[in-house]
């Protein structure tokens, strides 16, 4: 399998072409494509969940940290360092406060999280089809027509990966559509003029993810 297939595979891309049309399916879990169904009520409940999560992270290594100093009867260091046997314990403190919380945040996931696992986009002559593909819900399809699609272009973005000092940035390319006239979230008042149709995609990737976005156009007629 080429390298280019691997990327369209990786993504969940299927084209379908013959000699006058060219359509490609694309599925797809990015948050930016789930917000446009979400409602501000789920919405703000998301971001609850991700604060809390984040406390409780956080709440979880402290607490980690100073317990193993009262198994074994050590005193905070300045320079923060940590003997061996002070790591391992440490980390073994962790993933059994971990196991105990999980079953609580299971729970205040399944209650206050919204999240729609698959959205299906649909690039064809006659525009993006942007499906949640929800059956029993009231979020209904949203559809673009190719005369409001502006552009689709690839941009660079710096993702911070890792944590504290272990913290670095590394830059990866998104496929974005740009359209002419800004269309609205369905269920809120937000106006989108920008949708990320792929992101996270490699910088060696480079000449593939343009090869796929020429698809897209093509698919458009743009």
């Amino acid at each position: 399998m080429s390298s280019y297939a691997l990327l369209v595979a990786k993504h969940r891309v299927n084209i379908i072409e013959d000699d006058t049309n060219t359509t490609v399916e694309m599925i797809t879990n990015l948050r930016c494509c789930q917000e446009l169904f979400f409602t501000q009520k789920e919405k703000t409940n998301n971001m609850i969940y991700e604060a809390i999560m984040s406390v409780i992270g956080f709440t979880t290594f402290v607490a980690s940290y100073f317990i193993q100093l009262l198994i074994l009867g050590e005193k905070p260091s300045p320079s923060g360092g940590m003997s061996l046997q002070g790591c391992f314990l440490m980390l073994f403190i962790f993933i059994i406060l971990v196991f105990i919380l999980n079953p609580i945040l299971k729970f205040f996931k399944k209650k206050c999280v919204t999240k729609i696992k698959d959205i299906k986009l649909t690039f064809s002559s006659n525009g993006l089809e942007i499906n949640p593909n929800i059956k029993n819900s009231n979020r209904k399809p949203i559809f673009i027509d190719t005369l409001n699609i502006k552009e689709i272009c690839i941009r660079e973005q710096e993702i911070l990966k890792g944590s504290g000092r272990d913290s670095y940035t590394v830059r990866m390319l998104n496929i974005i559509l740009v359209l002419k006239k800004s269309i609205k979230e369905q269920f809120t008042n937000k106006e989108i003029k920008e949708i990320a149709i792929m992101e996270e995609i490699e910088k060696e990737d480079l000449e593939k993810a343009i090869k796929l976005a020429e698809k897209l156009k093509k698919a458009l007629k743009i």
